[in-house]
């Protein structure tokens, strides 16, 4: 994530014309989970307007296309760059099959967080990553929910 900052910066500060920044500033699209890294390059490339005393940025990127579109839109060349997970076999054979070749440069890792409310633990002995993984998770929380 550094390199895109420090790419971000350099273009801030070299003088150049919004305009000419903005005609060429590449499309960027993600994930959901990855929409407030888009905006704050865009923060770094572009400057504010002040509109009523409050800092705006007219274009930035306000949704995300999800992961799936956002590679689709990547391999149909309808953006330049996106900010997601690792593609899913699905993914690059869809890109095989355009004949598009993918590039990955990894910028930050992504992770699933449970909070448990300590109402409804999970059993003894059942681990978050096992539960998760083998589904059994889902079978407890149907067994446990409160309205049932």
């Amino acid at each position: 994530m550094s390199v895109l900052f420090c790419v971000a910066l350099i273009f801030q500060g070299c003088g150049a014309e919004i305009d000419n920044i903005a005609k060429n500033y590449p499309k960027i699209d993600g994930s959901t989970s990855s929409l407030p890294i888009v905006q704050e390059i865009y923060k770094a490339i572009f400057k504010p307007e002040t509109i009523d005393g409050e800092e705006v940025w007219s274009g930035l990127p306000m949704s995300a296309s999800k992961t799936i579109e956002s590679y689709k839109l990547l391999i149909d060349g309808e953006v330049d760059m996106i900010i997601v997970s690792d593609p899913s076999e699905e993914v690059k054979a869809l890109a095989a099959e355009k004949g598009v070749e993918l590039e990955y440069t990894p910028i930050c890792l992504e992770a699933l967080v449970f909070i448990n409310s300590g109402v409804r633990p999970l059993p003894l002995g059942m681990g978050i990553q096992a539960a998760y993984l083998e589904k059994d998770i889902c079978e407890f929380f149907k067994n446990n929910r409160k309205d049932a």
